[in-house]
């Protein structure tokens, strides 16, 4: 079906199925939708996914050369939802109208003409006594007054004199200048986007394309020990990065200004449908010496999995959750067949409808695909919704070998992969 069309076939159901949450039910087995001005919605799993379904596939649909964010076309999806449904009854009584209208204004927000993006992405490493400097089309500079009249002229060029010196535009900037990125180094690339989200991402994935580049020859001058690093993707310095558009809409991201939120013990204990997960991870760090092989196993995949959850690169994430999940179904580490025998065992572990194991293992081929591009080509075509998607696929098959009575019992890792072809088998 049309991606479009999908989506006003689901706009209807949507509506047609609406009922209001009732005092009995619980609002964590939903998602929640809310906007200011709209109100909230709550959706149950199956339409949660068929929602991220059609998000995915007017994406696919609209996308091209990743000028489009997968955020963008979420939102307005979403955007779609809220109109249609038209909870605060603000708009035409006429549902069809609703619907049209709805599903014209995501046409027209996805099929406008991409438009040209200044994007300055912070980088550290490079001698700031040698800036500015052009290196192949991109410009290494420092986060100063300079690129700030650049930026203010660039304000000037696109909105009027009232819109330039509004307040929200002043008020970024003056948190830019106030911020621990002002005076260090950044580097300026120009990109093509429909939305800043999908300009923010070409441009961070040029500027590791840079940074790859020199650090490359960094050892092959003599003498010569210099490394260049992107803020956020080995460590955890504060920066900031900058996009000013061709049509003047300015967007500044920070990241790590704060100091991280601390973890809480007393919410861990309080999480109910953690508890025997939670307990049996703790067994078995306490058992230390005495953990039997598959025990060993199961605790380094938790390990990995546990380190992919902070990974700052998406694909290093991405690819630290594979790690996790094949080290939990695959602990012998059999090469044969090894997509096949990972795909029927996590679809074992985690569905237990036909149907939905099907799902799950083409799910799992396509996640595969992506990590062989990643580990044989150097991809960094990652998203967001891939690292979600394979995280979520890992935890869920550690968290159920870690309540699963029998495999619990397992003393060796041939122990636990007879468990699971018997169990296939059977």
């Amino acid at each position: 079906m049309d991606p479009i069309g999908h989506l006003k076939q689901f706009l209807t159901k949507f509506h047609d199925a609406l009922t209001e949450l009732s005092a009995d039910d619980s609002p964590f087995a939903f998602r929640c939708l809310s906007r200011k001005e709209e109100g909230s919605l709550f959706l149950e799993p199956e339409t949660q996914q068929e929602l991220r379904q059609i998000v995915e596939e007017v994406h696919g649909r609209y996308n091209k050369r990743d000028q489009l964010s997968l955020r963008e076309v979420e939102r307005r999806v979403q955007d779609a939802l809220f109109y249609v449904v038209d909870i605060r009854r603000k708009r035409s009584p006429d549902f069809s109208e609703r619907v049209s209208d709805a599903i014209a204004e995501v046409q027209s927000a996805l099929e406008q003409t991409p438009q040209s993006v200044d994007w300055w992405v912070p980088v550290r490493g490079v001698n700031p006594n040698e800036l500015p400097c052009t290196f192949a089309s991109g410009r290494f500079c420092l986060l100063d007054e300079e690129l700030d009249a650049r930026i203010q002229a660039l304000a000037v060029e696109h909105l009027d004199e009232a819109e330039s010196s509004a307040p929200g535009w002043e008020r970024a900037m003056d948190g830019v200048r106030k911020s621990p990125g002002w005076g260090l180094p950044m580097l300026g690339l120009n990109v093509t986007a429909i939305d800043l989200a999908a300009a923010e991402d070409l441009a961070t994935n040029r500027a590791v394309e840079y940074v790859d580049v020199l650090n490359y020859f960094s050892d092959l001058v003599p003498y010569h020990h210099g490394r260049v690093q992107i803020p956020g993707r080995v460590s955890h310095e504060p920066s900031v990065s900058i996009g000013a558009a061709g049509d003047g809409h300015l967007l500044t991201h920070f990241s790590d200004v704060d100091p991280p939120p601390l973890f809480s013990f007393e919410r861990l204990r309080e999480a109910r449908q953690l508890g025997e997960a939670l307990s049996r991870a703790e067994e078995l760090l306490s058992k230390v010496d005495k953990r039997s092989k598959f025990e060993g196993v199961t605790l380094t995949a938790i390990a990995w999995a546990g380190r992919a959850t902070v990974a700052r690169a998406l694909e290093e994430s991405f690819l630290l959750f594979a790690i996790a999940l094949e080290s939990i179904v695959l602990p012998t580490r059999e090469p044969a067949e090894l997509l096949y025998r990972l795909g029927l065992r996590t679809a074992f572990l985690l569905e237990s409808d036909a149907a939905k194991r099907s799902e799950l293992r083409h799910q799992l081929k396509l996640l595969y695909g992506t990590r062989s591009e990643i580990v044989h080509n150097g991809s960094r075509r990652v998203t967001r919704q891939d690292v979600e998607s394979m995280r979520v696929v890992a935890k869920g098959a550690i968290t159920r070998v870690l309540v699963t009575e029998e495999l619990r019992k397992c003393e060796s890792t041939q122990d636990a992969a007879e468990w699971f072809e018997e169990r296939i088998l059977a």
